[in-house]
């Protein structure tokens, strides 16, 4: 199979047509990227502007195929993306695909599953501020926050002011919503 080059890439996914959505298609160490731009308004400020999603990897040796499904996969990831951030659930993003992975860590240890007995669960979310503290909700309500220092994590209801110090932030999250749970 013989190298494609830029123009040849280009020149594929210029056949490609999506909504309003355009393709940049720049070089990229062996091979090459190509990345969706529209016109939105930010989900955060309002303001329509240039938005881009995700680069996704072509190498040079691609068939024609192989350029076009990942041109597909692109569309379709872009509009999940969108999806996700436009779907709310009691006025929150539920799905955002912006949380931070830290925060998305934290709350998959919590092990909190859906399930038909709700009194044996936590309801606990938990989401990062502007000073990187995880703020923590029990039943859509902010009850805390917990953040680390050198010194290890902390855990504090937002009630009392009451703090703890704990090993691990799911332990410290834990504290915060079993002391806030009525």
């Amino acid at each position: 199979m013989q190298r494609k080059s830029l123009t040849e890439v280009q020149t594929i996914v210029k056949n490609v047509a999506f909504m309003d959505r355009k393709f940049r298609v720049l070089e990229k160490g062996d091979g090459f990227v190509l990345q969706l731009e529209y016109m939105e308004a930010d989900i955060t400020t309002g303001k329509v502007e240039k938005q881009r999603a995700r680069k996704w990897y072509v190498s040079a040796f691609s068939t024609e195929t192989e350029i076009v499904e990942t041109a597909f996969k692109a569309c379709r990831v872009s509009m999940d993306h969108v999806l996700k951030e436009h779907f709310t659930y009691e006025v929150q993003r539920v799905y955002s695909p912006h949380f931070n992975v830290r925060a998305r860590i934290m709350l998959s240890e919590l092990l909190e599953f859906d399930g038909r007995d709700h009194s044996t669960s936590l309801e606990l979310l938990c989401a990062t501020d502007e000073d990187k503290r995880l703020r923590v909700f029990l039943a859509g309500k902010q009850v805390g926050h917990v953040w680390q220092t050198a010194e290890g994590w902390f855990g504090v209801l937002d009630a009392t002011g009451e703090e703890i110090k704990s090993s691990s932030r799911t332990q410290a999250a834990r504290w915060v919503a079993s002391m806030a749970k009525p």
